[in-house]
């Protein structure tokens, strides 16, 4: 995500802060809104967003959550999600995600493991639907067939 920028230039945390405090110090001894925006390079919206907010101090920002032992992550890929109790056949991102919460009591979310599995040598693969001949099933539709045709 790009840092703010105040005329081009790039500031740090602590420059954000200042500008966000003496922005709200500036609309509330009197200078307009609109001007206010174009002092520090912003929109009127951001400099409603100050206002609204109590708290300007600069935060870092949260990122994503970092998986700390990825030995177990594998561990748990290289199983199938039936052996934790899962009635699924295949990995689907939601179940990893699920079982990451459940195990490990990390939350991710589904569209952000995809990069995760990458990184580990993990490929995506759309899942092949196979089809097993069921005699008895065959049996008893040549039946049901062969009873129809003699109706005739």
């Amino acid at each position: 995500m790009p840092k703010s920028r105040m005329h081009g230039i790039r500031l740090d945390k602590k420059q954000e802060e200042e500008r966000r405090i003496n922005a709200v110090k500036d609309v509330r001894n009197g200078m307009s809104i609109k001007d206010v925006a174009k002092k520090y390079d912003v929109s009127i919206f951001t400099v409603y967003k100050w206002l609204r907010k109590g708290d300007l101090s600069a935060k870092p920002r949260k990122g994503p959550t970092k998986l700390k032992d990825e030995e177990k992550l594998v561990r748990i890929l290289e199983k199938s999600p039936r052996d934790f109790g899962l009635n699924y056949d295949f990995w689907t991102l939601k179940l990893i995600a699920y079982i990451l919460d459940k195990e490990f009591g990390i939350k991710y979310n589904p569209r952000s493991l995809s990069p995760v599995l990458k990184k580990l040598g993990f490929k995506y693969k759309k899942g092949k639907r196979t089809y097993v001949r069921d005699d008895n099933a065959v049996e008893r539709w040549v039946k049901e067939q062969g009873e129809k045709l003699l109706k005739k």
